[in-house]
């Protein structure tokens, strides 16, 4: 028995922020070492806790519908095994382009279809929903303020 999930989102997405000449900003650089950190580190806790976001959080992601891709997809695999950073590039300066590897693990594949019921909205809740500390997600018990 085997199954893959994949989740489809720019790593770093701030369309405002783009820059034609490539030039990357340090802030873009920080968020791509915390993402990194988080992932491979094994700290999905980090990752859904608003209180554990980077202060570049929302430049980085103004919106949510390129960051939840990874949460549901580190959610629905195995939250407590790390992930792995396949590659990592900016496009037109601080547009994150890394791709991560995550786990399924025994316990994710014989979960009860139950356990995935929506939770409270929708994954593009948006960020007036996250800076109230109520972000959204159908992974029940995973996005905590």
């Amino acid at each position: 028995t085997g199954g893959r999930v994949v989740g489809s989102g720019g790593s770093l997405h701030n369309l405002g922020a783009l820059d034609p000449h490539g030039h990357t900003d340090d802030w873009a650089v920080e968020f791509e070492q915390w993402l990194l950190d988080v992932v491979e580190g094994n700290h999905f806790d980090r990752l859904v806790t608003k209180s554990g976001f980077p202060a570049t959080f929302s430049r980085a992601h103004p919106s949510l519908e390129h960051y939840a891709p990874l949460v549901v997809a580190w959610a629905a695999g195995d939250p407590d095994r790390p992930g792995r950073r396949l590659h990592h590039s900016f496009s037109y300066g601080n547009l994150g382009m890394s791709c991560f590897a995550l786990d399924i693990g025994h316990n994710a594949l014989n979960r009860d279809v139950h356990d995935a019921a929506p939770a409270r909205g929708s994954v593009t809740g948006g960020q007036a929903d996250l800076e109230a500390g109520q972000a959204h997600v159908y992974i029940p018990g995973y996005l905590r303020s």
